[in-house]
């Protein structure tokens, strides 16, 4: 009986270790994503995009000056023709010139916005070409129309993209889509809430163990304090202290005020007081199980129930904590 308590106390104490060790490496290594991440790159990775969009109403003035210019030459030519209709030399003078300006004009053109040329009877007519409505909203998001007549928004250069579809029976549909540089943002966020709420929840669910479990799942467990920061950038403080993203929030926060994501989260926020959580964790590793002979000594009798597998359990160590409790 004594030999199979040991094996079944190696095993659970084992058991523990493992997850404990698996948790506090995968939030160390992700903390450390977080605090390494220039957020201000989401926005910056696309001031390319913010010039093509420089460059197009920049072109499209170019193009209407082209248009402009192109009636007005027109105008003249017009005149000269008429002046000079009796000479055939200055009219045959006359078509040549148009043909080279009305090439030049043709590949200026092409290089500012692309105005189109129609052929009728009398000539050439230049059309101003069609360019979609562009309007910048208050917010500094960008929206124009797209070749189906849908609303395309975008946000931050171009790292929040936001479609409006309409279906067959006229119903709006909201289409986002992040670029990839937001996508890396984001998801080195998640992964690393979603290793923050591990930690959580394995010492909530092991805090039975001991006093000093217990005390690890209040520690880890303490994110109220700064619980209106977190949700200012779409992280949420749930009421077991675990976390919980807003995507759509989270974005936003990025493109409006990436030093303050990072602040919050990085440096001197959610990911410091995580490093320092795991460093407290780690520094009590060997005192957080409790040894055999503590735990049973004289009470190898009463021990003798706690050898069932059921609290071998990778996640609950609940039946041996209840033990380990009364030797605290």
């Amino acid at each position: 009986m004594q030999s199979a308590l040991v094996a079944s106390y190696d095993e659970a104490k084992t058991a523990f270790y493992n997850e404990f060790d698996a948790n506090m490496n995968d939030l160390s290594a992700s903390a450390k994503e977080v605090k390494d991440f220039d957020f201000q790159s989401v926005t910056q990775a696309f001031s390319a995009a913010s010039k093509v969009v420089e460059a197009v109403a920049e072109n499209t003035e170019n193009a209407k000056a082209a248009v402009q210019t192109g009636q007005e030459e027109a105008s003249a030519e017009e005149n000269i023709n008429t002046d000079a209709f009796s000479a055939a030399s200055k009219v045959v003078k006359a078509v040549q010139d148009a043909q080279s300006k009305a090439e030049a004009n043709q590949t200026a053109a092409d290089k500012a916005g692309a105005p189109r040329y129609v052929e009728s009877d009398f000539g050439r007519t230049i059309v101003e070409p069609e360019v979609p409505d562009v309007v910048v909203n208050v917010d500094g998001s960008v929206t124009t129309t797209n070749a189906n007549g849908n609303k395309v928004t975008s946000y931050g250069n171009g790292a929040i993209t936001k479609t409006e579809t309409y279906d067959n029976e006229g119903n709006k549909h909201i289409e986002t889509a992040y670029s990839k540089v937001m996508q890396s943002a984001m998801k080195t966020i998640q992964d690393f809430v979603d290793d923050y709420n591990a930690s959580i929840e394995f010492f909530q669910d092991n805090n039975s163990v001991s006093a000093r479990v217990g005390r690890m799942a209040e520690l880890f467990g303490d994110t109220t304090y700064r619980a209106q920061s977190y949700d200012s950038i779409g992280i949420s403080v749930q009421n077991d202290g675990t976390l919980a993203v807003d995507q759509e929030r989270l974005a936003r926060a990025i493109v409006d005020n990436p030093e303050r994501v990072s602040n919050i989260v990085g440096d001197g926020g959610l990911a410091d007081k995580a490093e320092s959580h795991v460093n407290v964790a780690n520094s009590q590793r060997s005192q957080l199980f409790p040894s055999a002979q503590s735990m049973f000594g004289q009470e190898l009798s009463t021990a003798s129930f706690y050898t069932s597998n059921a609290y071998l359990s990778v996640n609950s160590f609940s039946n041996l904590g209840n033990l380990v409790n009364m030797m605290f």
